[in-house]
């Protein structure tokens, strides 16, 4: 039997997740299809763990303030 990553965990939509990293649908198929997130298809749309989301959120801002991208 699989393991369900997705069991007892907080998910957010795509749309949750395009406010959260300010980033446009596109953006987020490319993180769908590169697997930078863990995601889900349901007959709804897509689903992401929120704890996944956040830390992929935190490391991008890091990497950005590393490489002087955006100042914040």
């Amino acid at each position: 039997m699989e393991n369900d990553y997705f069991n007892g965990v907080k998910l957010l939509g795509s749309k949750d997740v395009q406010k959260i990293l300010n980033v446009s649908r596109s953006f987020i198929q490319r993180i769908i299809s590169d697997k930078l997130i863990p995601a889900q298809k349901t007959s709804a749309g897509w689903i992401f763990p929120e704890e996944a989301v956040l830390e992929f959120q935190k490391q991008r801002l890091k990497k950005s303030r590393t490489d002087g991208r955006i100042q914040l």
